[in-house]
């Protein structure tokens, strides 16, 4: 065959239209494009030893290493995607077979078409993606299209502006431990301590576990893609409306904030994510607006036709973004008027079956924190202990951290230990139980970091404004603020001493019942406060809905249907006519 441009050593350019370059066009010869790179068979390496002096002069030993490998060498895992071309035993001939070869061939710029994209969907890693704060939620479009389109035809497969610019990242926050005050106590604040250093950041995986999920195959969820992810504009904005609105509910307790800035990226090559994310949009953007709920039922079959056929051999195709999707659809399960908690429990079946995902940190640990989330609520309007098994958490890092969100998520594990402990009807209460469960609450109050303290409260004001109005800084303040007074609430109601007879026991009923109106009082005060945090009012509509019948004033139970109304209904589209049912019917009595 003749040799190509390269080894002539001749420049190869191509004219606009030419099937040859310049010179083989002069010449009259075939144009045969030459290899970019060479591998040249090496099998010895000279290696130069420094004498006992260290120099490079006299003293100095070569020898020459041979490359050779015993039987039992450990070589390093591939991906199962990747081809190895056979041996050749010239350049030329490799150069030959890479040309006639149209599945596996190596194409050049000039022989592709500008505006089409090879299909690598069957040879192409699943890329990694990113856990970092700081990447803005659509910021993996541009990049994963860039590295699998050829030179110049961006623009047109996107087919998008300039001015089409991803979200602005959200900016992070620093914290510190400096003080540790009580929420009752309003003094003058202490001042901030500024951090000599960033907030730890959670080790590398280094399991074997996390090294094997790198290389194993690509996830039944993945969809390779690198086309723009919306059909319209109507697409766009429900997704934008989950990362500006939706996802900070889900994201009250994570300081990295994963749900609105890592599972945007990944719903891009997720197409259960995505539609998850879009259905849980319709359904939010109807209810606020007051209009029919068209789409939702639709993006919910797709993303369920890729669901279901996963879920046959969960432990096979169980990662974390599985359980994310799944937390997603369990959203969509509570913004209805009956909620079956269908996905719920599939999501902690699997969550108990592969711990690993609290350990390892990511969005496995924070889908594992929000399931436990989800779990409450079920266990508070139905009166049954938790689904999942607490002892998961344990090896959380929220308990190695100092951060706002650790902080919460602590109090909200112990909160979910005494409704444990409450729930178990079958068992008497135990006081020992109930009294170190009630140091767990008490110590962290008083250990809490100082900005956990309000910026501002508003006691109540008689009938016009029965519930008190507290202002936090962040959402994380808010959730683990109303978990501790609803822990309160609950050690309140099981306190073995109440089933004591005697003179008191009267007087002491009361004054428990007091305490349990004063903390469910603190708690909407908290979900009035900030009405940014969706959270604030779900958890709000939690615990009236459990200890509603507690409020005995008429006006207090008129402004209690009057929060739930304008806070779940009007604000974040959660419908609350059967809590408000539930309560009505429990004042009757």
């Amino acid at each position: 065959m003749p040799h190509s441009c390269r080894d002539r050593h001749l420049k190869c350019v191509f004219e606009p239209d030419a099937t040859r370059c310049r010179k083989c066009t002069e010449t009259e010869r075939a144009c045969v494009r030459g290899l970019t790179i060479r591998f040249r068979p090496v099998t010895t390496v000279r290696e130069k030893r420094a004498g006992k002096r260290g120099g490079r002069g006299e003293g100095g030993r070569c020898r020459n290493r041979e490359l050779s490998f015993a039987g039992s060498q450990t070589w390093v895992k591939v991906p199962p995607t990747v081809t190895f071309a056979p041996v050749a035993s010239r350049l030329e001939d490799l150069d030959d077979e890479t040309h006639e070869d149209d599945g596996a061939g190596v194409s050049t710029p000039e022989e592709q078409d500008a505006t089409s994209l090879p299909d690598i969907s069957a040879t192409a890693p699943a890329p990694e993606h990113s856990n970092t704060a700081t990447d803005s939620p659509l910021s993996s479009l541009t990049s994963s299209a860039a590295t699998c389109a050829p030179p110049g035809s961006i623009s047109a497969l996107l087919n998008i502006e300039s001015h089409h610019s991803p979200l602005n990242a959200f900016p992070a926050v620093s914290t510190s431990s400096a003080a540790h005050n009580d929420l009752t106590t309003y003094g003058p604040h202490l001042p901030l301590q500024q951090e000599t250093s960033s907030a730890p950041s959670p080790p590398p995986q280094t399991t074997a576990a996390a090294e094997e999920s790198f290389w194993k195959p690509v996830s039944p969820l993945y969809r390779f893609s690198t086309g723009w992810p919306f059909k319209s504009r109507h697409e766009a904005r429900l997704f934008k409306h989950y990362v500006d609105h939706l996802s900070v509910y889900v994201d009250c307790c994570d300081d990295e904030a994963k749900f609105a800035r890592v599972v945007p990226q990944r719903a891009v090559n997720y197409p259960v994510l995505m539609n998850a994310i879009l259905a849980l949009s319709s359904r939010s953007l109807s209810r606020v607006n007051g209009t029919e709920d068209v789409d939702s039922p639709r993006y919910l079959t797709q993303c369920l036709e890729i669901l279901i056929p996963v879920l046959d051999d969960p432990l096979e195709s169980l990662d974390e973004n599985l359980l994310a999707a799944i937390v997603i659809l369990r959203l969509y399960e509570e913004a209805d008027d009956i909620d079956e908690k269908c996905h719920l429990y599939g999501g902690t079946r699997l969550l108990n079956s592969i711990a690993q995902f609290v350990p390892m940190g990511g969005l496995g640990e924070a889908a594992s924190w929000i399931f436990l989330r989800q779990d409450i609520y079920v266990s508070l309007t139905t009166g049954q202990p938790l689904n999942i098994d607490l002892t998961n958490y344990l090896s959380s890092q929220a308990f190695q951290k100092d951060t706002p969100g650790s902080w919460a998520n602590r109090m909200v594990f112990v909160f979910a230990k005494i409704l444990n402990y409450a729930c178990q009807q079958e068992e008497a209460p135990s006081k020992k139980k109930w009294q170190q469960l009630h140091e767990e609450v008490e110590t962290w109050n008083r250990m809490k970091p100082w900005h956990f303290r309000p910026l501002w409260a508003r006691r109540p004001e008689g009938d016009t404004a029965p519930f008190p109005e507290v202002w936090m800084t962040l959402p994380a303040h808010v959730v683990g603020q109303q978990h501790y007074n609803m822990a309160s609430i609950l050690l309140a109601t099981c306190d073995p001493q109440l089933s004591r007879l005697g003179f008191n026991g009267h007087k002491s009923r009361k004054v428990t019942e007091a305490a349990i109106v004063q903390n469910l009082k603190a708690i909407v005060g908290l979900a009035i406060g900030n009405g940014g945090v969706a959270a604030a009012t779900f958890h709000a509509s939690h615990i009236l809905c459990a200890f509603g019948s507690y409020l005995e004033d008429p006006a207090d139970r008129e402004a209690a249907v009057a929060f739930l109304e304008s806070g779940m209904t009007d604000k974040i589209g959660w419908r609350a006519v059967r809590i408000i049912e539930s309560l009505r019917d429990q004042w009757k009595i």
